[in-house]
């Protein structure tokens, strides 16, 4: 869709866009500034501007009547391109910015039919189970949506404003070798205590999350940390985000809920190929865990869940999912006691 999309507005990729314009981005305050150009931050940042949603709409489902309109527009003036924040905006998921009638800067993700549009409901799902076990610091809060049938969409604000940035661990991991005697868990964690920042807990919590959603696409590019722009600070983990691809979205009724294995033998999500391994290796403290907040959340999530159709009217699903919630809640009550 995206790539058809483009072509419309005569660019072959979002990259394009990004060279052509600013690079503006709502993760970061990183930017291009044309040769020629006048432009400064102040004047141009979509933290503390307005910026044209056009872009971002056009890249969203919406009924097909109204795309010629929005192309239209677009190919008339090379501002709702340069000064949109969406090129920069990466991932498997359709999405866009937008802003709300009171400023707030909301990132607004839709599903896919490939997975039952159910990655909107799930981010939904996550929000509630990480509100049972941490801070509201610790997570981004999402929403949901219902733009129509399979229109459905997730929305949350931006985690980071004018004063701080987004560092993926993607490049923490690029920034040195990793050596031959320590795993990939354990060098991400003392990278970040070199630099006065310990995530350990953090990072525990996410996998705890990831195991209990049964998320599959945790990889080093959707987590991270928080540095302040000017300081260049290493401030806190980044929040919990982008838990979409999970409760067995993408497989049939018919088959099996179990953990997930990366495919490739050199690809981990992130630390460990086998996904759900990550818990008993890696979650050696959970002494922040509190079994008791888990009460009803399988309930809560199937209930969730089965506001999707998809979901709700295929036979045996909910029931299905909520027995491998259930199993996966008591493996983990297991493991922290045994801890103790």
């Amino acid at each position: 869709m995206v790539k058809e999309r483009l072509q419309q507005l005569g660019y072959t990729s979002v990259t394009e866009i990004m060279a052509r314009g600013f690079g503006l981005s709502l993760s970061d305050q990183y930017w291009l500034r044309p040769e020629g150009s006048s432009a400064s931050w102040d004047e141009i940042n979509c933290f503390t501007n307005a910026f044209p949603e056009e872009f971002g709409e056009l890249m969203l489902p919406h009924d097909d009547s109204s795309m010629p309109d929005i192309v239209k527009k677009l190919r008339s003036s090379d501002a709702l391109l340069k000064l949109s924040p969406d090129a920069a905006l990466n991932g498997n998921l359709p999405k866009r910015w937008r802003i709300e009638p009171d400023g707030t800067k909301v990132l607004v993700k839709a599903g896919r039919a490939s997975c039952r549009y159910q990655e909107p409901f799930n981010e939904v799902v996550a929000t509630a189970l990480c509100a049972r076990l941490m801070g509201a610091r610790e997570y981004a809060s999402y929403a949901l949506e219902d733009n129509g049938f399979a229109k459905w969409a997730s929305v949350c604000p931006t985690m980071v404003d004018e004063f701080s940035e987004f560092v993926p661990a993607f490049h923490i991991h690029a920034s040195s070798k990793v050596p031959n005697d320590q795993s990939l868990f354990d060098f991400y964690v003392s990278a970040c205590r070199a630099h006065g920042l310990d995530v350990l807990q953090a990072v525990e919590k996410m996998l705890v999350v990831d195991y209990l959603t049964a998320n599959f696409d945790r990889h080093w590019n959707n987590f991270g940390i928080i540095v302040d722009t000017e300081t260049r600070e290493w401030k806190a983990a980044a929040p919990i985000f982008d838990t979409g691809e999970s409760f067995w979205c993408n497989v049939d009724t018919g088959q099996p809920f179990r953990g997930y294995v990366s495919e490739k033998a050199g690809a981990v999500r992130p630390f460990a190929r086998d996904i759900d391994s990550q818990l008993e290796r890696f979650c050696m403290d959970m002494s922040w865990f509190d079994a008791r907040m888990l009460d009803g959340f399988a309930e809560e999530a199937c209930e969730i869940l089965r506001g999707n159709p998809f979901i709700a009217n295929d036979p045996g699903r909910i029931d299905k999912l909520h027995q491998a919630l259930c199993a996966r809640v008591d493996r983990v009550a297991r493991h922290a006691a045994m801890l103790r």
